[in-house]
């Protein structure tokens, strides 16, 4: 990280321990999406982390809590994101299971590091694809991320298949060097190619 963006970071945790909106909404809006992906995966149930989430943000905002750096920031929302879904995960069990399981053995430790790193691998993707050219990151999305064909994009587009084609291998392309290794095999795996 250069030293202009350490500096930027360290303005917006400063303005977030002093309870600032603007550095709030910040942090809120960069982490809210991938913290609800990984909350939903924790709980096996993609929109019951939502709460948790909010919940976590409100804590957050609340204790106006000093953080050393982004990555400090970042391992505070994800571990408090996880203790909340292992007390829900136990609260849930305790009340379904009289003889109880411990919270550790819902969520064992390699799943809440795989829930985390596949949540980082989608976030990464999805910044990736935002930074494509319009056409490009159009195909893209279309036939990657919501599944359609070349045909049924080049047909919803108005477009030539040879178009469709040239543009989706030009996003890839760019993908490949912008993504990580794992990120560009998943974008791939998203098609069936890998």
């Amino acid at each position: 990280m250069n030293s202009q963006n350490a500096n930027v970071n360290h303005e917006l945790l400063v303005k977030l321990h002093t309870r600032d909106p603007a550095a709030f909404g910040e942090v809120y809006l960069k982490h809210h999406a991938p913290l609800c992906h990984f909350a939903g995966k924790l709980l096996d149930d993609p929109d019951g982390g939502q709460d948790i989430v909010d919940d976590v943000f409100l804590r957050l905002w609340e204790r106006a809590q000093p953080f050393n750096d982004s990555e400090h920031l970042k391992a505070f929302l994800y571990r408090s994101i996880r203790n909340a879904c292992l007390d829900q995960l136990r609260s849930s069990k305790r009340r379904s299971l009289r003889d109880g399981i411990y919270a550790e053995s819902l969520v064992p430790t390699e799943s809440y590091l795989a829930s985390i790193t596949h949540t980082e691998v989608i976030t990464e993707l999805y910044q990736a694809i935002s930074g494509l050219p319009g056409q490009a990151q159009k195909i893209i999305r279309k036939t990657f991320l919501e599944g359609k064909s070349n045909e049924e994009v080049a047909e919803e587009m108005k477009l030539s298949i040879h178009t469709v084609k040239n543009q989706k291998r030009r996003g890839l392309d760019i993908l490949r060097g912008k993504l990580s290794r794992e990120g560009y095999k998943f974008l791939l795996s998203l098609s069936g190619f890998s």
